[in-house]
């Protein structure tokens, strides 16, 4: 988990890093399958996950009291990592 502040949105820092992790979990770690858990109204996240090449799994909503939505996106590792 990760948080860009607002004088520091909008200049590729979170796709950077995300790809960075993306890159080390493929590679180093060999994991096949990354998620991406993205609170349902953060459309920044949601753009850099998917500009990595993420897509929507599924979408899932925290019982009462919470009740908060998220979305579940997937990276696919392999020959076809953007």
């Amino acid at each position: 988990m990760w948080l860009v502040t607002e004088d520091y949105q909008n200049h590729g820092f979170a796709t950077e890093a995300a790809a960075r992790v993306r890159d080390h979990a493929a590679k180093t770690l060999g994991w096949q399958r990354l998620v991406s858990c993205i609170e349902a109204e953060n459309a920044s996240s949601v753009l850099v996950a998917s500009h990595l090449g993420a897509v929507l799994e599924y979408r899932h909503a925290m019982p009462p009291p919470d009740g908060r939505r998220f979305d579940v996106y997937v990276h696919q590792m392999g020959a076809n990592m953007p």
